[in-house]
């Protein structure tokens, strides 16, 4: 007999090898869509005051909210957004000048934009002196979804703590 004390996993194996079950990525997956439409929602209610000429905020369409989905690839959540310029909204965009809109010809150029969620269609006139440009307002910093990831942090703390405490009811999870 051997008076060597057994050793079995070490405890940073064991955490490093524990796995959520795909249950537990697909309830923190759609967790995470929730939150980032509601912190989003919740940023767009905050900035209802905004000033022309003041930075851009967040879209209020239903395409918007609805353009966010996950997967689970190789153990991961990936998040997506099919958004246009989604990363403009998360980064933010100092103000710039629209130089590709300026009337050369001392002729009315007319610019045709598409209202955001419904087909309706407004019609602008670039300014007609030279150098003159319009002036994009740029578009504010969003942090719904940093927001959207903090407390999607604690949820799954919740669910690992959940997680490690079936895996020790199992016995010596060391051996």
């Amino acid at each position: 007999m051997s008076s060597k004390p057994r050793r079995g996993k070490p405890w940073t194996q064991i955490i490093n090898d524990f796995v959520l079950p795909p249950e537990s990525l697909h309830k923190i997956g759609k967790f995470l869509v929730a939150t980032i439409i509601n912190e989003a929602k919740k940023e767009h209610a905050k900035q209802r005051g905004r000033r022309p000429g003041e930075p851009m905020g967040l879209p209020d369409a239903g395409e918007f909210y609805d353009s966010f989905s996950y997967q689970i690839l190789n153990n991961q959540i990936e998040v997506m957004s099919s958004w246009p310029g989604f990363e403009v909204l998360v980064e933010g965009k100092e103000k710039y000048p629209m130089r590709w809109l300026k009337s050369e010809n001392k002729k009315p150029l007319i610019v045709p934009m598409r209202e955001h969620g419904t087909n309706k269609l407004i019609f602008r006139m670039a300014p007609l002196k030279v150098g003159e440009y319009w002036i994009h307002p740029g578009v504010a910093k969003h942090t719904f979804l940093e927001k959207a990831k903090e407390k999607t942090l604690e949820e799954v703390k919740r669910l690992i703590i959940e997680g490690l405490g079936d895996l020790l009811q199992k016995g010596d999870p060391t051996k």
